[in-house]
């Protein structure tokens, strides 16, 4: 399965976090611009579309996902699996 950046732009509010584990590591985070955490915004790496994108370990992922006040998806690396 492969997901493009663009499945993506359409939000229902503007308060918007979309996780993408990448390994059980690592994850990309993209947060509606503007509500990104204020002790997390020199983590960003690029800002595209109006969203901020993470690349982050599973420490900081988790301590942001507790900050947000909005909607939040995921979307789960199958581990062990690779992809197809």
């Amino acid at each position: 399965m492969q997901i493009t950046i663009d499945e993506f732009v359409e939000v229902e509010s503007p308060k918007r976090l979309i996780c993408c584990s990448m390994t059980k590591n690592f994850h990309w985070l993209r947060i509606s611009k503007g509500h990104t955490p204020a002790n997390f915004k020199n983590r960003v790496d690029f800002t595209l579309r109006e969203f901020d994108y993470l690349y982050i370990d599973t420490e900081s992922k988790d301590a942001i996902l507790a900050m947000f006040e909005g909607a939040v998806s995921h979307v789960p690396f199958n581990f062990g699996k690779g992809s197809d």
